[in-house]
C-alpha cells in the first residue's frame, strides 16, 4: 500500500546518519583469511624472539666489534 497524502512521514528520516567521532572506537570484521594471516605471523615472531640465543651467538652480541664485519654479524644476529 504506496504512502498516501494524508499520511504524514516528514518528521521521520528514512536514512539513518550516524556520525563517527573518533575512528578506533569504530570496529570493522577482519576478512578471516588476513585474521588467519595475522595470527600465523604472530605465532612465527613470538616463536623467533622468544628463542634463547646460542652460545656463539651470545658472545657475537656482547663483544665489542672491531671491524665493519664484526658490527653487520652482529646486528644480522640481533635481527
Amino acid at each position: 500500500d504506496p504512502v498516501g497524502p494524508s499520511d504524514d512521514l516528514s518528521g521521520f528520516s528514512l536514512v539513518k546518519s550516524e556520525m563517527v567521532v573518533d575512528n578506533e572506537d569504530y570496529v570493522m570484521p577482519l576478512n578471516l583469511h588476513i585474521k588467519a594471516s595475522l595470527q600465523e605471523l604472530t605465532r612465527t615472531y613470538d616463536e623467533i624472539f622468544e628463542a634463547a640465543y646460542t652460545q656463539d651467538q651470545t658472545s657475537k652480541l656482547t663483544e665489542t666489534p672491531k671491524t665493519a664485519n664484526q658490527l653487520f654479524n652482529m646486528t644480522d644476529v640481533f635481527i
